[in-house]
């Protein structure tokens, strides 16, 4: 039982891994889509055209996507160090009561 316990913690490790690192690129990619959301809202208040607001809006609506792509990983890393904590409460109750 702690043997696949400890297969289990293994693998929810590794997925923690991986989600931490699809979020550090979102972090980055949500850098650079604030800056050209900032940038395409400047155009857009200086030009005064509908085809700066076009590219406002769409700048707004990709920023906001990615902002939600950002937010569900987050809310998947939540779920794994959850469940990674209840594994290892399991295996230390295993080795304490053998």
């Amino acid at each position: 039982m702690a043997r696949r316990i400890e297969r289990r913690l293994r693998a929810v490790g590794i997925r923690i891994g991986a989600v931490q690192s699809e979020i550090a690129i979102l972090d980055q990619q949500l850098v650079q889509l604030r800056d050209e959301l900032e940038d395409a809202r400047l155009r857009s208040a200086v030009e005064e055209t509908p085809s700066a607001r076009v590219d406002h809006d769409g700048a707004r609506r990709q920023c906001e996507t990615m902002q939600a792509e950002r937010d569900r990983q987050n809310r998947d890393l939540d779920g794994l160090r959850k469940t990674q904590d209840q594994l290892l409460d399991r295996l230390w109750s295993k080795r304490d009561n053998p």
